[in-house]
């Protein structure tokens, strides 16, 4: 009876050794897979309690009879780049936009820009002539050259009022963070509506704040 005490008691201690050697224990990549996993279930929020409310539709329609429709800048060397002029993110030489407008973008795009590090510009023209709306703002984004060098992280928002078009232009950087796919969803459902109802600035702000929303990890 004694020797099968004993005998149960040590098969009871040298299984508690096993487990203490050989038990569960996390090295050191399975804790920094941890860490990963608490930043990828990190919340992000938007830095936005709402988006911009629309304007009425006397103001839509004053702010739209502004507009100077017989401007037309068919070659895109000639639009001016007001950022390095007045620090300005947004060129609206047609007066599609107010001035309350341009206020607020720049002041989305700067904490945007200083935030996330993505530079971005906003550029509306009545036309373009002839040209191709695509071709003609990825010739502009690069000769601005829009994004830090190195890292491609531009973006670029052109609105055409004659032929009714809004591009995204986008560098090597940041084609993978805002992907076409998003980008047709903010100009579906928060640019082209307000739109159709002559509602430029609507359309624009909104469609920088969905824009920003993205580069913040919204």
């Amino acid at each position: 009876m004694k020797s099968s005490l004993i005998s149960a008691i040590y098969k009871s201690c040298s299984f508690l050794l096993i487990l203490l050697f050989w038990g569960p224990a996390f090295g050191q990549d399975e804790l920094d897979s941890l860490d990963h996993i608490e930043e990828v279930n990190e919340i992000k929020v938007s830095p936005f309690s709402e988006y911009f409310q629309p304007l009425s539709s006397s103001e839509a329609n004053d702010n739209y009879n502004s507009i100077n429709t017989n401007g037309v800048i068919s070659d895109y060397k000639k639009v001016v780049n007001n950022r390095p002029i007045n620090d300005s993110r947004v060129s609206d030489p047609h007066q599609m936009l107010t001035q309350a407008a341009i206020d607020t973008i720049n002041r989305i795009i700067k904490n945007t820009e200083s935030q996330t590090g993505f530079q971005m510009t906003v550029v509306c023209l009545n036309s373009i002539g002839d040209n191709n709306p695509n071709m003609f703002g990825t010739d502009l984004f690069n000769h601005w050259g829009v994004g830090e060098q190195g890292k491609d992280n531009g973006f670029l928002m052109l609105v055409i009022n004659d032929v009714h078009r809004v591009e995204f232009i986008n560098g090597y950087g940041t084609e993978t963070v805002l992907t076409d796919l998003q980008g047709e969803d903010i100009r579906q459902n928060e640019m082209i509506p307000h739109f159709k109802n002559n509602d430029y600035v609507t359309g624009v702000i909104r469609g920088v704040q969905g824009v920003s929303d993205v580069f913040y990890g919204v």
